[in-house]
């Protein structure tokens, strides 16, 4: 049998769950879009981090100046993306370019570039600013 404390308890509990998913749902029931968390800012030490890990994890694929010629770029059809393309970089979103690099370039009909889940956070938000860094003039 149920005691008192324990029904108040599970009432409490199914209370709180509702106000939390009214809330997290309260912008889109009214047809406005959520507030994205704004971009962090891009720092010199943001960038040195970004370019570490993309020479370690895109590089031998895209290629050290990100032109999709790495070492292994020769094997893959299609090739690699050209980072260095402003045309088509300047026409994705940082988060697709985020979910590009966690999900992997099948999202994007490049069935042969992996997914990197584990860059997520800063790690993500470094090699995203890199990137960017490819597809500008010098």
């Amino acid at each position: 049998m149920w005691n008192v404390s324990r029904v108040t308890l599970a009432i409490a509990a199914s209370a709180a769950v509702l106000t939390t998913a009214a809330a997290c749902n309260s912008a889109t029931a009214n047809g406005e879009t959520p507030a994205k968390p704004p971009a962090p800012r891009v720092t010199a030490e943001m960038l040195a981090k970004g370019k570490t890990t993309y020479m370690t994890v895109c590089a031998p694929c895209h290629g050290e100046h990100g032109k999709g010629d790495g070492p292994a770029s020769l094997i893959f059809k299609p090739p690699p993306r050209d980072h260095t393309d402003a045309a088509y970089m300047n026409a994705i979103s940082d988060e697709e370019l985020g979910r590009i690099i966690t999900m992997g370039g099948a999202i994007k009909g490049k069935p042969n570039m992996p997914s990197n889940p584990q860059l997520h956070g800063d790690d993500l938000a470094a090699v995203i600013a890199y990137v960017r860094t490819l597809s500008r003039p010098q």
